[in-house]
């Protein structure tokens, strides 16, 4: 469709595989360090430098929902293709991503450990998997859970509700699996 020779992707991209590894870092490489910037924000507007369990989240979450909206269709598409991505593609795929993702995936495991320090590696990674899963499929059903085609929320839910509902939905699952309790 874009009118170009087949054979350029190999050229440049090395395979179809590196074209959308391409594509994925030039998307989340932004929303990744928008991610780490609100990480900061909470931590200097505290004083204390402590976050709590829903800032963590929210500074994971938040900048997604405001890439999507930026972008208009272009954001709904590119959301909805970064969890077909996380679900459909096998181990070759997930390498690929694992390196564009490494790095805010340390950051937030950082934070995480931070907030329940005796909670095992293992248990904050799968915390951090649901949390990134849990994310992916409701971003990319944004469009009908904001519409509620199906008639079963009473009318459909704006941005801002769906954000703060997943939000509160993953502290709560988040934090009872590692096990933290607000201090705060």
């Amino acid at each position: 469709e874009a009118g170009v020779n087949l054979a350029a992707v190999h050229y440049y991209f090395g395979s179809k595989e590196g074209l959308v590894e391409s594509l994925l870092e030039r998307l989340v490489v932004p929303i990744n360090g928008e991610r780490a910037n609100r990480l900061e924000q909470f931590r200097r507007g505290d004083g204390n430098g402590t976050l709590t369990l829903e800032q963590v989240v929210r500074s994971f979450v938040e900048p997604v929902y405001e890439y999507r909206g930026e972008r208009g269709r272009d954001g709904k598409f590119v959301s909805k293709l970064v969890g077909r991505f996380m679900t459909e593609y096998g181990e070759e795929m997930w390498k690929r991503m694992a390196r564009i993702f490494e790095p805010t995936a340390r950051l937030f495991l950082e934070e995480m450990r931070r907030l329940s320090p005796s909670t095992d590696e293992s248990q904050l990674f799968m915390g951090l998997h649901f949390m990134a899963g849990t994310m992916a499929h409701t971003v990319g059903a944004s469009d009908l859970l904001e519409k509620d085609p199906c008639g079963v929320m009473g009318g459909g839910r704006s941005s801002r509700q769906v954000i703060d509902d997943l939000i509160t939905y993953i502290v709560g699952g988040l934090g009872a699996l590692i096990g933290y309790e607000d201090r705060k």
